[in-house]
């Protein structure tokens, strides 16, 4: 279970780099552009791919002060997952947040990405946020970087605020992957009872975006959670 464990977060990590800042900022530039053509269909063709997410693409427009590109590509291709992206745009005036917020964070992706956890933490330690976009990805990067360093109990409850914060601004496929390696940390723990918490958590998530290969991953990980459960009972 383990090994299984160590392979899914390493396909997470690969979703990691799908939405890493070249490529959102690749989109976000034929985003501007499109909207500076008019052009429906282009927009439509971008907002239609999940990697990068459309809710980080919206987010680096919204950076640039490009807030009306941002809220047509809100728009352009609704489904589940974006929804809720453009009630959360147009309520962007009150989640004011520090001026040197994006700079931390953009230091502490990349020295995730350098494998240089101790760093992540340093460049985020004080740093709070409202509940947005940038406090997601804080929470998530957190959370990811307390796992990689082997520190799971302090892991777990970073992802589950990433998780519920992303779920409360309707961000379901950030929920459900956070949701998700939440309840990783738990199984690292053995801790049977924490991994089905949070995997039927990462299963609601799932049945509300429709996807049967996310309910049958996360049926995966409550079948182990229960085998872990027997095995300490």
């Amino acid at each position: 279970m383990r090994q299984a464990s160590a392979i899914l977060l390493l396909l997470l990590l690969c979703v990691t780099t799908a939405n890493g800042a070249d490529a959102i900022d690749a989109v976000a530039d034929r985003v501007v552009a499109a909207a500076k053509t008019d052009d429906a269909d282009a927009l439509r063709a971008l907002a239609s791919q999940d990697h990068p997410d459309p809710w980080l693409v919206a987010d680096a427009l919204e950076a640039r002060g490009a807030h009306a590109e941002a809220r047509r590509f809100a728009r352009a291709a609704l489904r589940i997952d974006v929804q809720g992206l453009p009630a959360y745009l147009k309520a962007r005036s009150k989640r004011e947040a520090p001026a040197d917020a994006r700079k931390r964070l953009t230091l502490a992706s990349g020295a995730f990405a350098a494998q240089k956890h101790e760093q992540v933490l340093g460049h985020l330690d004080g740093l709070t946020l409202p509940a947005s976009v940038l406090a997601v990805r804080m929470h998530t990067l957190r959370g990811r970087a307390l796992h990689a360093l082997g520190r799971y109990a302090q892991a777990a409850p970073c992802l589950v605020a990433a998780a519920e914060m992303a779920e409360g601004l309707e961000w379901w496929a950030q929920a459900s992957d956070a949701f998700y390696l939440a309840g990783l940390t738990h199984d690292y723990r053995d801790d049977g009872k924490g991994m089905h918490a949070l995997f039927s958590r990462h299963l609601q998530v799932e049945e509300r975006l429709q996807s049967k290969m996310g309910q049958g991953r996360a049926h995966y990980r409550l079948g182990n959670a229960h085998i872990v459960s027997e095995q300490w009972e």
